[in-house]
């Protein structure tokens, strides 16, 4: 590590060294001004209520009575919500979860496969819709659609798939998410692949899944944990379109909403950091995957 940072004089100058450390210093300073609130919260979810107001002024809070009830406290709180016929329905932490995972794992393959298809389609492809659906991945992937909620709900309404899992799988379907992103990744891949499996008896199925397919396995990953990242944070769909199974982004709003009320915002930093152990846990699978970009081809002799 030393070694790289060490100047070369015949092809660094004494300036751009220089403008090389300030660079990696404004850039610790960064990393640093968004680690801190996290960590400052982590340190604050192991403190009782009362030791918490008086540490507010402290920069580096210290923790004089650690404690795990805030952690207990958050896994025991429960949510209520109304389901379809009109009951009460109360969900604890741990259920959320489980309503998250299930409807963010739909919501991500739903939204994620459908435009890669597309995508492949349209590039690799001369069919008479060609024109037409990549026209519909560029200009429907470039409309907001913040303005259709109303309509939406009319419509799951009138379908009956108001309040259900269908109306969310429905709702999930997208063929222009990451449309173009795919499109150009698919066009700059050799078809010479293709021809050589096709003289070997392959078909095209077998074509997309043994040969295209895993040159686009990176990206379609970094995507993948994208969407999955931002359907678990997502709590606003699935409290509009399935209000009676509650996710863990929408419980941890009303505990904040608790916290504002009754003070408890070491109960709140308790209930943060749970409902975001599984995409760290994601993310620290999968890190390093993301981060690579080295791609490897070539046809054999």
């Amino acid at each position: 590590m030393k070694m790289a940072f060490r100047r070369n004089k015949l092809t660094t100058s004494k300036w751009q060294y220089a403008g090389l450390w300030i660079f990696v210093a404004i850039m610790i300073i960064y990393t640093v001004m968004l680690f801190y609130p996290f960590v400052w919260a982590f340190v604050c979810s192991f403190m009782p209520q009362n030791e918490f107001f008086g540490k507010l002024g402290q920069v580096f809070p210290t923790v004089e009575n650690f404690t795990l009830e805030n952690y207990k406290n958050a896994l025991a709180t429960e949510v209520q919500v109304v389901d379809k016929n009109g009951d009460i329905l109360l969900f604890d932490i741990p259920s959320m979860i489980g309503n998250t995972i299930i409807m963010t794992v739909i919501r991500t393959v739903l939204g994620t496969i459908p435009p890669l298809c597309a995508a492949y389609c349209c590039a690799k492809y001369k069919f008479w819709g060609n024109k037409f659906f990549f026209f519909y991945g560029v200009v429907f992937g470039s409309i907001p659609f913040y303005g259709g909620t109303a309509s939406v709900f009319r419509l799951l309404n009138i379908t009956g798939l108001y309040n259900t899992v269908w109306g969310i799988m429905f709702l999930s379907i997208s063929a222009y998410g990451g449309f173009l992103f795919y499109y150009s990744f698919f066009r700059g891949i050799d078809w010479t692949y293709a021809e050589a499996a096709f003289i070997d008896g392959a078909s095209h199925f077998q074509v997309f899944i043994h040969i295209m397919f895993p040159h686009i396995v990176p990206i379609l990953l970094v995507f993948l944990l994208g969407n999955f990242f931002t359907n678990w944070n997502d709590w606003m769909t699935n409290y509009m379109y399935l209000p009676s199974q509650p996710m863990i982004a929408y419980g941890v709003y009303k505990i904040s909403s608790l916290a504002t009320v009754r003070g408890n915002w070491s109960l709140l930093f308790a209930a943060i950091f749970l409902s975001i152990i599984i995409p760290l846990i994601l993310f620290f699978i999968f890190r390093k995957k993301i981060l690579s970009v080295a791609y490897t081809g070539g046809l054999k002799g």
